[in-house]
């Protein structure tokens, strides 16, 4: 049987080693559901608004969860897949996500813009069931400026609307009943309570839920 990353590298996916490196850290999480009938929603199919180009991480979805419900979508219209359901949605459209359906794993490979990907994952974390996982991937656009970095000039702000701030600031939350703070209330309001785990790794977080 073969690996996540050899999948991956057959089916010419950047999430193999043989790019961005991510598919062994999916392997720890995602080998539990191998066999399971689980259902897996990937925001972004890739090829950029070519209708017959991408696919590549969809078709390795397909043949590493051989039980699973695989759904992806992209802005752009695609052709189809065998075995997957294509759909044709923005990341950010709220009836487009809430049409989605239930899943154990999300994972966001969409635009990489970072508003969006905050908002993604406003409207998805929803959809993920109660121990399932969110991926965000390609994290390193929260330092490129024409991706929503808006050209502050100290990254270590909060200040900086990035997908890695957004995120920093949910952990901060897992451990919100010992921050003392005699200022302005802390905003945790906005931040879902049912986070169990965020989990940074190079260019990646995992989110999981509880």
């Amino acid at each position: 049987m073969q690996t996540l990353d050899q999948l991956g590298i057959k089916h010419q996916t950047d999430k193999s080693t043989a790019h961005h490196g991510y598919l062994p850290i999916y392997e720890q999480y995602l080998s539990k559901w191998r066999d399971k009938p689980i259902t897996l929603i990937e925001a972004g199919i890739g090829g950029y608004e070519y209708a017959d180009r991408g696919g590549q991480s969809a078709r390795m979805w397909r043949e590493y969860f051989p039980h699973a419900t695989i759904v992806t979508f992209d802005i752009h219209r695609k052709m189809p897949i065998h075995g997957v359901d294509v759909l044709q949605g923005s990341q950010d459209d709220p009836l487009f996500i809430a049409s989605l359906p239930e899943c154990e794993l999300f994972i966001d490979d969409a635009s990489h813009i970072n508003p969006l990907t905050i908002e993604t994952f406003r409207l998805a974390w929803p959809k993920v069931k109660l121990g399932g996982l969110y991926i965000v991937e390609d994290v390193h656009t929260s330092y490129w400026p024409d991706h929503g970095y808006q050209g502050c000039s100290d990254v270590f702000t909060l200040n900086a609307h990035t997908t890695m701030n957004e995120f920093l600031f949910m952990a901060h939350f897992l451990n919100r009943e010992h921050i003392k703070w005699d200022r302005d209330p802390v905003p945790f309001d906005k931040i879902p309570d049912n986070i169990a785990f965020i989990h940074f790794y190079p260019k990646l977080i995992l989110i999981g839920k509880k």
